[in-house]
């Protein structure tokens, strides 16, 4: 049985192209021998990003690999006792493009940790022995017979006269005596050596932490900057802010998964119908102001010589909110439609729900009487 263990890791600096290493362990017992080991690497959804490709180690000389062990003697057995297997090592590079690179990311943003998921597919060949060795045992002139011991000592071969017999016993901790007394036999007919071909597919997962500051900075020549959605930690009681929070959380989940239209849909849902709620007209137009009971559970929970500072506060941050829908989502989606009008990059889903959080992290907490 091959077994088989691998590794995924981040390039050396050496290589200047994107790629990754992966590395593999083949564990094959004493009568078995890998000779060839190949494969690609996949994402999760199957498809193929790159072909493995072994790298030489620039050795001098030549190094022994692996090797095959007849059976049916005294260390075979012990090998087997002692669950001893061979070890072969192999190294790869999976070059990546950045069509490639673009994938994995676009899976990565989907999962709720944010990991990578990869798969090795591996095509291994190995042969196994069927050699095992032929108990053939040496017997002294001495031990037998006077009578037959003379006979025997008058027979020559070439010049020299008989040293031993050699006569054939089972033994199964069968060890020869003499370092060329190893005759090798097949087992049980004439097929000598079995070549066989195997696949197995491994999956390997990459950490968040790991793939951010260890693989993504030399796949894409530049430092990552990390950004987390900071987390309301308790859902306040009013009913706005409470729904604000429960929309936020979608709005992270749509984050993660790459629907960027659908965060600037959370953050506007966020804005019109739980934050700024109050509406008057100011010079024959409409506009958007701070939900008055918020004002009223923020300005509560304040010291009272405070007041009028974190009433310049709520102005100050009612203006932001009133910024962003205006100046913002507005190029985005038409406000009171929600129809989209073109698709949002990437930085603008995540400045504009980082800013929306900020802000309702801040309300929910001062709101809270626990404050």
């Amino acid at each position: 049985m091959v077994d088989i263990e691998a590794k995924i890791l981040p390039p050396p600096d050496i290589w200047l192209e994107p790629c990754l290493i992966v590395e593999c362990e083949i564990k094959t017992p004493p009568n078995q021998c890998i000779f060839e080991l190949r494969g690609l690497l996949l994402t999760e959804d199957g498809k193929i990003v790159s072909e493995l490709e072994e790298i030489p180690e620039f050795l001098e000389g030549d190094k022994e690999v692996d090797s095959l062990h007849a059976s049916d003697n005294y260390q075979f057995r012990e090998l087997l006792s002692s669950k001893t297997k061979s070890i072969s090592k192999f190294r790869f590079t999976a070059r990546l493009s950045q069509r490639a690179i673009e994938h994995i990311e676009k899976l990565r943003e989907k999962r709720l940790k944010r990991d990578v998921e990869l798969k090795l597919r591996l095509l291994f060949k190995y042969v196994l022995s069927n050699v095992t060795t032929s108990h053939l045992h040496e017997i002294s002139l001495n031990s037998l017979p006077a009578e037959l011991k003379k006979h025997l000592q008058g027979i020559r071969i070439g010049k020299k006269g008989l040293e031993s017999l050699i006569a054939y016993s089972y033994d199964p901790n069968f060890s020869p005596s003499r370092s060329n007394m190893w005759i090798l036999s097949s087992n049980s007919g004439a097929k000598f050596i079995s070549f066989y071909r195997g696949e197995k597919e491994i999956s390997k997962r990459i950490p968040y932490d790991d793939w951010i500051h260890d693989f993504l900075p030399t796949l894409k020549a530049y430092t990552v900057v990390t950004i987390e959605v900071p987390v309301v930690e308790e859902v306040p009681s009013y009913e706005h802010l409470a729904k604000a929070v429960e929309e936020l959380r979608h709005g992270e989940r749509l984050l993660k998964e790459g629907r960027y239209d659908g965060v600037i849909r959370s953050v506007r849902n966020i804005l019109m119908n739980h934050l700024l709620t109050d509406t008057k007209k100011v010079n024959e137009k409409k506009q958007r102001f701070l939900d008055k009971r918020i004002k009223e559970l923020v300005l509560s929970n304040v010291p009272s010589e405070a007041k009028k500072e974190y009433k310049h506060v709520l102005l100050a941050m009612e203006k932001i909110l009133r910024r962003l829908l205006d100046d913002h989502l507005s190029k985005f989606i038409h406000l009171d439609s929600e129809k989209l009008i073109r698709m949002p990059l990437k930085a603008d889903a995540e400045y504009l729900l980082l800013t929306v959080t900020s802000i309702l992290r801040y309300l929910s907490r001062l709101s809270s009487s626990s404050e």
